[in-house]
């Protein structure tokens, strides 16, 4: 039997609501438009980031263990936003940012 999912528009909803309106997020760029749209702050990168050197910066971040990224990242966003689907319970498939590292790397 199939369920429906709204852990994406509740993460959005929960940034809106509960972060300030000049508030920075730093995710992976495939949230960028939602994060800007829907939670309506700003996102450090989005489909249409063409700068190599920005989106390799975000993965750096992304990527880095937590001390090492914690360093960049207080001077780059406010927040930061990680998908994760491990502990949803099976049947879920995994294409959270975990899944997505090597592309990020």
């Amino acid at each position: 039997r199939g369920r429906v999912v709204d852990d994406f528009r509740e993460t959005y909803y929960w940034i809106r609501d509960r972060t300030p309106h000049d508030s920075r997020v730093l995710a992976w760029w495939d949230y960028g438009y939602h994060i800007n749209g829907i939670a309506n702050r700003t996102s450090l990168a989005d489909g249409n980031t063409w700068n190599h050197e920005h989106i390799a910066l975000v993965g750096r971040c992304l990527l880095l263990p937590p001390g090492e990224a914690h360093r960049l990242i207080k001077h780059l966003a406010d927040y930061v936003m990680i998908w994760t689907t491990r502990h949803a319970g099976r049947g879920v498939r995994p294409g959270d940012d975990l899944a997505k590292a090597p592309h990020i790397a």
